[in-house]
C-alpha cells in the first residue's frame, strides 16, 4: 500500500517538512577547502552542488494511483545550482572575528522550468565580538 494516501501522510509536522533543508526530491554535493595562512588570518574554497527535482512531499499521493506506483528520484525537469564562494578569516587577539564571503551561482532550469537559467552574487561580511 502507498503512503502518502492521507493527510496525515504528507510527511510533514506543522507544515514544515521533515528531513533534511534542502527539502524532499533533491540532493546536495559539497566540497569545501580551508586553510591557516598565517596564526590569524585563514581562507576557505566551497563548491555546492544542489539539485532539485518537481516531487513534492507536502503534496498527498494522487488518487487513482496504482498501489505499486514507484516515486522516481530527481522527478521531471531537475534545477541545478552550481554555487562557488571564497572566504577570508582574520582572527583578532582574543574574542574579535571579522570575515567576509563572496558567492557566485549558476542556476539550470530555474524553478524546474526547462532553459531557463539564472544568475546569483553574494557578499556577507561579519564582524564578531564575543562577550
Amino acid at each position: 500500500m502507498p503512503t502518502r494516501i492521507y493527510p496525515i501522510n504528507t510527511y510533514t509536522h506543522f507544515d514544515r517538512l521533515i528531513g533534511h533543508e534542502i527539502g524532499s526530491d533533491a540532493d546536495d554535493l559539497w566540497i569545501h577547502f580551508g586553510y591557516w595562512l598565517t596564526d590569524t588570518l585563514s581562507a576557505e574554497l566551497t563548491y555546492d552542488l544542489e539539485r532539485h527535482g518537481e516531487g513534492d512531499a507536502t503534496k498527498p499521493y494522487p488518487l487513482g494511483a496504482r498501489s505499486d506506483d514507484l516515486w522516481e528520484f530527481l522527478s521531471g525537469v531537475t534545477e541545478s545550482t552550481h554555487a562557488f564562494s571564497v572566504e577570508g578569516q582574520y582572527h583578532g587577539i582574543g574574542v574579535f572575528l571579522v570575515k567576509g564571503r563572496y558567492t557566485f551561482s549558476r542556476i539550470t532550469n530555474l524553478n524546474n522550468q526547462k532553459g531557463i537559467r539564472g544568475n546569483q552574487h553574494e557578499v556577507v561580511l561579519a564582524m564578531l565580538y564575543r562577550l
